[in-house]
């Protein structure tokens, strides 16, 4: 008799929410549902790279330069 009290004056309790574990699985939503989209657009590998080379100068010159940068970061013992 007094567990039977004892669960009705608790009422429901509230579970805790992982707030990581959903902004990870909001995320990974938003990330399928772009990939989806894009996978209709990019038809050949011409526009895969560098935006089927549509972006200019200045953008295809940064992006080649990032990743110059990069590797030589990863690379280098400097």
């Amino acid at each position: 008799m007094q567990l039977e009290q004892l669960r009705a004056s608790m009422g429901t309790v509230a579970l805790p929410v992982n707030w990581y574990l959903v902004w990870i699985v909001g995320f990974l939503i938003l990330l399928f549902a772009v990939s989806v989209r894009s996978s209709k657009t990019v038809k050949t590998a011409d526009d895969y790279v560098m935006a089927d080379f549509k972006l200019g100068f200045f953008p295809i010159c940064g992006s080649i330069i990032a990743t110059v940068t990069g590797s030589a970061a990863l690379i280098s013992n400097v």
